[in-house]
């Protein structure tokens, strides 16, 4: 359990430089700065990845959390996807660790029902950010599971699960 105390030393020495009045490109950079420093691998992550648990189809493991920051570990099996959600008032910078993952991003229409905005695959070292307020899912299209790790700024609270009812039909295109 290492590289939990290595990312917890890593947030509380970057968590005194943290302004909430900054922009949320501000949050984005540091955050991204953080998991780079990091040096996040699978070899290093692989002793936080979990089986689902239901209701998840999909491994969730918390390996950090203090007042600033939240960190959680994805391990997305085969064609399976989060559900629709936002972070509550949290923003989150994602970095895939292994595989390519789809994220979709989405908007709300006055009568609740949801839209695909925008759909893009990221890759192994790559990262993407998830700015406050925004609803997205993430999607494993491909044969092999990813492995994904987010850090939050501040911890999830107050956040959305959208029904399935809501969404058109996504799970291949787009």
């Amino acid at each position: 359990m290492k590289y939990a105390r290595h990312i917890q030393n890593l947030l509380n020495l970057e968590g005194v430089n943290l302004d909430p009045h900054k922009d949320a490109s501000h949050y984005y950079q540091t955050m991204c700065r953080l998991i780079r420093a990091s040096d996040c691998t699978i070899d290093r992550i692989t002793p936080y990845l979990t089986a689902p648990v239901a209701p998840l189809e999909y491994g969730r493991n918390q390996i950090y959390c203090s007042d600033l920051f939240e960190v959680i570990v994805l391990h997305v099996p085969s064609k399976v996807e989060t559900p629709v959600h936002d972070h509550g008032e949290a923003c989150c910078c994602v970095h895939v660790i292994k595989g390519s993952v789809l994220n979709r991003v989405y908007r709300k229409h006055a009568n609740e029902t949801l839209e695909i905005l925008s759909s893009k695959h990221f890759t192994a070292d790559e990262f993407f950010y998830s700015p406050h307020g925004q609803i997205h899912s993430m999607y494993n299209p491909t044969d092999q599971p990813i492995v994904t790790l987010h850090v939050y700024t501040p911890p999830i609270s107050g956040n959305h699960i959208y029904p399935n009812n809501v969404l058109q039909s996504h799970k291949e295109g787009v």
